[in-house]
């Protein structure tokens, strides 16, 4: 947290603050409820809900095998077998 060393100029002192540990899950909270916490809180919440919405590379790849001798058209035909909106 920064804490105003004179009042005259822009000087800063940063000053370490505990870490908060919640006993329960954070991640769980409505945004109604999260929006009245600090800065720290709300990043942790948003944090936690972003990685509950990532899904791993493998789930999400698709293999594209093309013809070294038709490259255009074997791209252009395996793109089309490709659901891009998963």
């Amino acid at each position: 947290m920064q804490k105003p060393v004179d009042p005259d100029r822009t000087i800063y002192a940063w000053t370490k603050e505990k870490t908060i540990y919640y006993p329960i899950s954070i991640k769980n909270f409505k945004p109604e409820v999260i929006r009245f916490r600090t800065f720290q809180e709300k990043l942790l919440w948003f944090r936690l809900n972003m990685e509950a919405l990532r899904v791993s590379w493998q789930q999400g790849c698709e293999t594209l095998n093309v013809d070294r001798a038709n490259l255009v058209y074997s791209s252009k035909k395996g793109l089309k077998n490709i659901n891009l909106r998963k």
